[in-house]
């Protein structure tokens, strides 16, 4: 099974954490930051991963467009929905993906997980470190990506991967 791995990251932590899914996912893997204007057409994919860093209560918007401009085909793909944040709340990620991902696509994606957050406050600018100071009360960088999240993630797609072909699709 070949699958893509289509994201955008601003800061870095989720390219590490599709990485770190890529390398747990059987076959051949593509990752494409959508976000430095990597490409990949999901039509040419088994499985289509899509997600990406959510700042302000929204999705990148290089994921965004992405789920947009590749709705019909993604519709026809095994899917699967992750996001990157600091909410760590259940209600709140549910939330997000509502918000930020088109309803007939949230329903067909078979698998959806959040990975975490880390803040690089070296990386951001002085406005962007006030405003996580600010909202999100968080002083000084911190690394808190999910690495069991991401590994049940990978392991539910693979046991989804193996639903499908095997018939049994009730997971």
């Amino acid at each position: 099974m070949n699958t893509l791995i289509a994201y955008a990251s601003k800061y870095g932590a989720t390219r590490q954490a599709c990485q770190e899914l890529a390398g747990k996912l059987s076959g051949t893997v593509t990752l494409a930051d959508l976000a430095t204007g990597e490409t990949a057409d999901p039509g040419d994919f088994d499985r289509v991963l899509v997600g990406g860093a959510i700042y302000a209560g929204g999705l990148r918007p290089e994921a965004k467009l992405f789920l947009q401009t590749h709705h019909d085909v993604l519709l026809r793909k095994d899917l699967g929905l992750f996001l990157c944040g600091a909410d760590e709340t259940a209600d709140n990620r549910e939330k997000f993906f509502a918000d930020n991902v088109p309803a007939e696509l949230l329903a067909h994606a078979r698998v959806r997980g959040h990975f975490g957050h880390q803040f690089h406050f070296d990386r951001m600018n002085f406005f962007e470190r006030m405003i996580v100071r600010k909202i999100v009360k968080v002083r000084q960088s911190e690394d808190r990506l999910d690495l069991e999240a991401i590994g049940r993630f990978a392991r539910d797609v693979e046991q989804q991967a193996q639903a499908v072909q095997t018939g049994d699709q009730g997971i």
